[in-house]
């Protein structure tokens, strides 16, 4: 499996949780979560680090993150 690089689109299911992290450093506390409502494709802005759990997207005009374990089904189909 190659790794994700950031132009790459990707698919989240619907009860996935977005994070917004208040400095925008991941690991901190999260300034607000929410579950996604419906699956949506989204554009990963940075490249997948193999020791950072974070892929930092942009969601509805907003640069924020989720766990990519939670998108795991996703890349083991790549």
């Amino acid at each position: 499996m190659t790794p994700l690089k950031a132009g790459d689109l990707l698919y989240i299911p619907s009860q996935v949780y977005i994070y917004r992290f208040d400095d925008d450093t991941p690991g901190k506390p999260a300034d607000s979560t929410w579950p996604l409502t419906k699956p949506v494709n989204v554009l990963l802005l940075e490249s997948e680090e193999k020791n950072n759990i974070w892929l930092k997207i942009l969601y509805n005009g907003e640069n924020v993150y989720v766990d990519k374990h939670d998108i795991k089904d996703y890349q083991e189909s790549r």
